[in-house]
């Protein structure tokens, strides 16, 4: 049996713009998340490491950033790290794998424009690839794949995306299903989507891993993992596995579902967790005395979470019934009320709907709530 670990899309450099002081510690998990790789390709014995494209952010990163990524990678010997140039790290004339630390560590196979296929005799396995030469391209990174017959098994990698009609821009490399299947490999290693998913095509393997720490808000549960894969004369098997630290969350919440305030506070209040960034969007009606505003949330439960975003845009205030009996008429409310009242009485009719949203924001401000 063949075990390869297979992982993309660590983007190390990534700067994480927007979140102060927590993208230093986002930037240090993506780091971390490499660190825990090497670990568990360590304690699993693979026999190869694949990084299918996008270890770095971008060609543009510091010496001591490579020193770091070769220094792990280092650590995986007598394991060899394949390494397929992607869209953010390309094969370019500036290409961060143009570096020497990459050159002098006999355990880093790295593909370029004249290597596109690697045969690993003892293993009886090929793995091919073909780095993208530039940031964006229209070629599949599957085409010109040639079988080597030497050896039984092989394996591609492929740094693009899944050509789904409505779901891809066409410029970033991409890959038809159809290749796949008639590939004919055990396996087919993909990177670019930050998402784990299956694109299996005919009885050909083929997985997104996913980014083993998740970037984004979009990117959202289905990322932080790497995949164990096993191969042997009967079949390919995948295997999921977490190695991210921080969870990001979006929840949708519509606020009509919920009777009371503090019932809308305690659904957020069950994602709380020191490691997890959470997006909540609110939307529907809701009563002119709550006070659910982006950022009163955001302030009151931003320390339950490592992140929190609060997000109302969709929010709108319920018009409810104010009557000028329930407050008396020497209170500044009961004042503000029998005026607008008056108002509305002597309105034209374009006037009225200006005066009764007036009547409603006026409420809601002298209620100490948003308006």
């Amino acid at each position: 049996m063949i075990k390869l670990l297979h992982t993309a899309d660590h983007q190390l450099g990534v700067k994480f713009v927007g979140f102060g002081e927590k993208g230093r510690q986002l930037r240090q998990a993506v780091k971390e998340s490499l660190k825990a790789t090497v670990d568990l390709a360590l304690a699993e014995a693979v026999d190869l490491v694949l990084i299918a494209g996008d270890l770095f952010d971008s060609n543009a990163v510091s010496k001591k950033l490579v020193n770091e990524v070769v220094a792990e990678l280092k650590r995986l010997a007598p394991i060899t790290a394949c390494i397929l140039p992607g869209t953010h790290d390309c094969y370019n004339a500036s290409s961060v794998y143009r570096r020497p630390e990459f050159r002098d560590t006999p355990n880093i196979h790295i593909f370029t424009d004249e290597i596109r296929s690697i045969a690993f005799p003892d293993l009886d396995l090929t793995v091919y690839g073909r780095a993208n030469l530039n940031p964006t391209g229209t070629e599949s990174p599957l085409t010109g794949l040639e079988k080597i017959e030497e050896t039984d098994y092989h394996v591609a990698m492929a740094h693009g995306e899944m050509a789904i009609e409505g779901k891809f821009a066409g410029d970033y490399y991409p890959v038809e299903g159809r290749e796949i299947a008639a590939s004919g490999m055990n396996y087919v290693a993909l990177g670019h989507w930050h998402r784990c998913a299956d694109f299996s095509q005919d009885g050909v393997k083929a997985f997104y891993c996913g980014a083993p720490e998740t970037l984004s808000f979009e990117e959202g549960e289905d990322s932080g993992y790497v995949l164990l894969v096993s191969i042997d004369e009967s079949a390919t098997r995948v295997e999921k596995r977490r190695v991210g630290k921080y969870l990001w969350k979006t929840v949708n919440l519509e606020v009509e579902a919920f009777e009371r305030e503090e019932e809308l506070l305690q659904e957020i209040k069950k994602h709380a967790d020191p490691n997890t960034l959470l997006r909540a969007r609110l939307s529907g009606l809701k009563p002119v005395t709550w006070d659910v505003g982006e950022e009163r949330l955001a302030g009151e439960l931003e320390d339950l979470f490592f992140h929190l975003e609060v997000i109302a845009g969709e929010l709108t205030t319920s018009i409810e019934p104010i009557r000028a009996a329930d407050f008396p008429e020497t209170t500044i409310m009961g004042q503000f009320i029998r005026l607008m009242e008056k108002r509305l009485k002597t309105a034209i009719p374009d006037e009225k709907p200006v005066l009764e949203e007036a009547l409603q924001r006026g409420f809601a401000l002298l209620s100490g709530r948003e308006a």
